[in-house]
């Protein structure tokens, strides 16, 4: 695997991580995406292909079957034989040769025996002689076709319900996933894991990132990739934004967990990992700091671990 690939997945986990943090802290997106997800949940609950199918699909029994119903949507139950078959002979203007037109199957009356003629469709593969129920708009036939037949089909308001459900049923499962992702985005500090190792060596252009929320004195905002410089103590250690305009520093009194891994970033994998620590104020906080290199990732977990409480 090459570098550029590398790098192309890398930014992509980026984009990723940085949609996530758009997702969450934009107000307009949080509204399209509860909206869109209501609206699915609607759709899903409210369509009722069934109840339409049957508001709009008459019941019609085979020996009553005529062509006054033509352009009506019914339901035609009977015993299937598709053994039994017509086809129309068509003759092609001004082209030699001939070819054959459509097949129709039969449906017959288990009862009276009467025949209805019914277009080939790919729904019909069943069983010769075995019991069908189908939906479909009477049609009348031309030449050499029955004088009516059924066309399997649903009306267009039924099908669109059904589109409708379908689609609501996606729209859910995407933003259930997107709640998901979310909140493992958000537990990981909008710093996603890499797809790639970091590099033992340090790259001029790289600089100690920042990822995780400044607490209430900084009116909770939340930082993405922010440079830092950390400066070590006997006691504490602070962390210090180095970007303009926005000054802030946050202590880190004493260290309860950390777990170690690669961040995708703009500039590559870094050596990453999270923490969990106490602030000056004894409040548990949680930031991921990405470092350079590995081994200046070992020295700062070195220094924040040798605390004295």
């Amino acid at each position: 695997m090459n570098n550029a690939m590398k790098i192309d997945s890398v930014d992509w986990t980026e984009r990723g991580a940085s949609l996530c943090f758009r997702l969450r802290y934009s107000a307009v997106a949080r509204s399209v995406l509860i909206l869109t997800v209501l609206a699915a949940v609607a759709a899903v609950l409210f369509a009722r292909p069934a109840q339409l199918t049957d508001l709009s699909v008459r019941p019609l029994v085979i020996d009553a079957a005529g062509a006054d119903a033509a352009g009506d949507y019914v339901r035609v139950s009977g015993m299937f034989r598709p053994d039994e078959t017509m086809k129309r002979y068509l003759r092609l203007e001004q082209i030699l040769g001939r070819g054959y037109g459509p097949e129709f199957a039969a449906i017959v009356d288990p009862n009276s025996g009467a025949v209805l003629w019914v277009r080939e469709d790919r729904t019909l593969t069943r069983e010769a002689n075995a019991p069908l129920t189908l939906i479909g708009r009477v049609t009348i036939g031309y030449g050499e076709e029955p004088p009516f037949y059924i066309l399997v089909g649903r009306p267009l308001l039924v099908r669109a319900a059904e589109w409708i459900v379908r689609l609501g049923v996606v729209l859910i499962i995407v933003g259930i996933g997107m709640v998901a992702l979310l909140w493992f985005a958000e537990r990981m500090q909008f710093a996603l894991p890499s797809l790639w190792r970091s590099s033992d060596a340090v790259a001029e252009s790289t600089r100690l990132l920042f990822y995780g929320g400044l607490g209430y004195s900084y009116d909770d905002v939340q930082l993405r990739a922010a440079p830092v410089r950390l400066d070590a103590g006997v006691y504490e250690v602070r962390i210090t934004g180095t970007s303009e305009p926005l000054k802030w520093s946050i202590v880190v009194r004493r260290v309860l967990e950390i777990d170690v891994y690669d961040v995708a970033s703009t500039e590559g994998p870094l050596a990453g990992f999270w923490i969990r620590f106490e602030d000056d104020r004894g409040l548990l906080r949680t930031v991921v700091l990405a470092a350079p290199s590995r081994r200046a990732r070992a020295v700062l977990i070195e220094v924040l671990s040798n605390l004295r409480q």
